[in-house]
């Protein structure tokens, strides 16, 4: 099963880090939304913004544009979905979809004990969400229609979930048998479970 790992070296050991500007300056970090230009989201003062950026030479440019107000915590499809919570929903969490240019899909309502922005899948059709799992509990992981806007529950999960590159699986932290694991399921049905790693 074939996840997407992306690298940032700052320096070996022992050696000073090197310094390199920031590409952007955020709150809540940055995604890469594929096009042409390609744009990095970001957020700044609960502003969600977009800035174009070429992936080859790092470099961003050209003028810096608002996607959404009162929003944080981007996350991307490679079809142009753009989903981030609602600043101003906390605790709630409440979540919106949008195109590249910042148009309003539709809204999601937030999940009772809801406590992530969502993970988008590749595809664009589903979300991951973490509920729950605050002073140690165990977490569930919910997945989402965004067509239908069924949900599924996962539970015994304990961090964010990662998707598969196809849309078809994702990843997750998870205690089982009395060790923290790395596993997979099948996006679709919630089976299949399969220990990827062990810590």
């Amino acid at each position: 099963l074939e996840f997407r790992r992306v690298l940032f070296r700052s320096g070996r050991i022992g050696e000073a880090p090197v310094n390199r500007p920031p590409l952007v300056r955020s709150q809540a970090g940055a995604v890469y939304l594929p096009g042409s230009p390609g744009h990095l989201l970001f957020v700044r003062d609960r502003r969600l913004l977009a800035q174009p950026f070429d992936p080859n030479s790092m470099r961003v440019s050209g003028e810096i544009r608002t996607v959404a107000e009162d929003a944080d915590s981007p996350s991307v499809s490679k079809t142009g979905v753009i989903l981030h919570r609602v600043a101003l929903a906390f605790p709630d969490y409440g979540l919106e979809w949008r195109d590249e240019q910042g148009k309003l899909f539709d809204r999601i309502e937030p999940i009772a004990g809801q406590r992530s922005q969502g993970r988008l899948a590749p595809d664009g059709k589903t979300i991951a969400i973490v509920v729950g799992g605050l002073s140690g509990a165990f977490a569930e992981i919910w997945s989402v229609d965004l067509e239908t806007k069924g949900k599924r529950k996962l539970e015994g999960v304990r961090a964010e979930p990662a998707w598969s590159p196809d849309s078809k699986q994702f990843a997750y932290s998870a205690r089982r048998d009395g060790g923290h694991g790395i596993f997979s399921r099948d996006a679709a049905t919630g089976a299949n479970e399969k220990r990827l790693a062990a810590r």
